[in-house]
């Protein structure tokens, strides 16, 4: 997709997009759309045929964030593409940038969104009908000029490759089971890094997590024919001798429970299991991209969780990476079983930082519901650094509680822990469960259970994988 700056605010034959502020004094071809026809209510859309343009409410000024009004323009232009529109302009004022604050920050908002937007995933769809037509050229006009359209142009392009790592992460996530399985993702992110500097990968096969003795995850799959695989990305853009954050992913590419399986309802949606896996792959390759001055790992342990004969079963013991053994009380609880020989194995590269994402626990999604990420952490910087980050980028978190009261409910009586607890407050206690497998105090979980995948269209985004915390991650790693 293009991005192009002007100042000049005339529209040509392409569609427009106008963002209209509620009390805003002089509106916009207030001629044409009278305010008892458009109030300009945040996220409102009128489309007109004269000027050909859509007009997309942004709410009460002293409401207006950054965050909100990028996210508004995105949804306008969505509907411009669900009306088979390709060539897109958008009209900035002087008053959208007063309320944006940095440019900068506010062209990469723009880009990202409009990508988030506008995204679709088609290759299984034969029938081209059904396809809407992908946006080539997103034109500004009138914006400022000087500092302010250097800054906002600039902003577009991070945003815009941000946006490419997320594209990419989000296909991962919607191809099904059968095309994407762990073999298949490790060589994805091969793909996927080939030829951008300082980014490698190598992928462990069972030969190699065997001699690992990563028994959470060779237990995980014991019950698929599909080997597991142990995906580890290196981005090297600091300095030499500088500590690396380590970035770790849960990677089930399909989760039917295992011997303790799910009910079939909503089961296809479960291909999006290894959506934390797909975002810490994103993240590693938009820093690179972006050529950030940081080193960064992503550990990304990815299997298939399926019931059969070569199972585990409940009440199996299983000694992970770390030694300690732990007893799978549910099969289905098997995130935390892969995440914690990762976390383990993160020890080696002496990580600042380590965070991990997945989506483990439904009671999360019980908790905060679809628009926000739980977030637990050892650490009141990283946890104040991550939330600052989620501001910004839009993406939100929740700091949710750790505790000695959650880690005893981890204890088992027949091996060093247990893999479920009682239900309630049980997104703690998976949380306090990876917490005893963190190598350092620095250690941060985020459970993206509610916000990885959507199963119905929204303004703001398609079905499907949501592209959720790439660009939070980005953002806590650049600054």
């Amino acid at each position: 997709m293009q991005y192009t700056v002007k100042t000049t605010p005339e529209f040509g034959t392409q569609t427009g997009i106008i963002p209209i502020f509620k009390n805003e004094k002089k509106r916009p071809f207030g001629d044409v759309i009278l305010e008892e026809h458009f109030k300009g209510d945040r996220g409102e859309i009128v489309y007109s045929l004269a000027p050909h343009a859509v007009f997309v409410g942004l709410g009460e000024t002293k409401l207006a964030t950054a965050v909100s009004i990028a996210s508004a323009i995105a949804s306008a232009v969505k509907y411009a593409q669900d009306k088979k529109r390709a060539h897109i302009a958008v009209l900035l004022g002087p008053e959208i940038f007063k309320w944006c604050g940095d440019a900068r920050e506010f062209g990469d908002l723009c880009a990202r969104m409009i990508g988030l937007t506008t995204y679709q995933f088609t290759e299984y769809i034969t029938d081209v009908t059904r396809h809407v037509p992908e946006i080539t050229r997103v034109e500004f006009l009138g914006v400022l000029s000087g500092a302010t359209m250097k800054n906002f142009e600039s902003g577009l392009t991070r945003g815009a490759l941000v946006d490419e790592a997320v594209r990419a992460m989000r296909s991962l996530g919607n191809h099904h089971p059968s095309a994407m399985h762990p073999e298949q993702l490790g060589r994805e992110a091969v793909r996927l890094a080939k030829g951008i500097a300082k980014l490698t990968v190598r992928v462990l096969g069972k030969k190699e997590i065997v001699a690992e003795k990563m028994g959470g995850l060779l237990g995980v799959s014991a019950g698929s024919v599909r080997p597991p695989a142990f995906i580890i990305m290196e981005y090297k853009g600091g300095a030499v001798g500088d500590a690396s954050t380590v970035l770790v992913g849960k990677g089930i590419t399909f989760d039917a429970g295992g011997i303790s399986i799910k009910p079939s309802d909503k089961m296809e949606e479960m291909k999006f299991d290894m959506m934390g896996g797909a975002t810490v792959i994103g993240t590693l390759l938009a820093i690179a991209k972006l050529k950030l001055s940081v080193n960064v790992v992503g550990l990304v342990p990815a299997a298939e969780n399926l019931p059969s004969g070569s199972a585990i079963v409940p009440s199996d013991i299983l000694k992970m990476h770390s030694g300690k053994t732990v007893e799978v009380l549910n099969t289905d609880a098997e995130g935390r079983l892969i995440l914690a020989d990762a976390l383990s194995y993160a020890a080696r590269f002496k990580p600042k930082q380590v965070i991990d994402l997945a989506t483990l626990t439904g009671a999360c999604v019980v908790a905060l519901g679809e628009n926000r990420a739980g977030l637990w952490s050892t650490d009141e910087k990283l946890a104040a650094r991550i939330a600052a980050a989620s501001d910004k980028t839009g993406e939100l978190t929740w700091r949710m509680p750790l505790g000695d009261d959650f880690t005893a409910q981890t204890k088992s009586d027949f091996a060093d822990l247990k893999n479920t607890t009682d239900r309630w407050g049980s997104a703690n206690t998976a949380a306090a469960f990876l917490q005893q497998f963190a190598p350092i105090s620095a250690w941060a979980h985020l459970d993206i259970a509610g916000v990885a995948n959507s199963n119905k269209v929204q303004p703001a985004r398609r079905v499907g994988a949501s592209g959720w915390g790439v660009a939070l991650l980005v953002e806590l790693l650049r600054r």
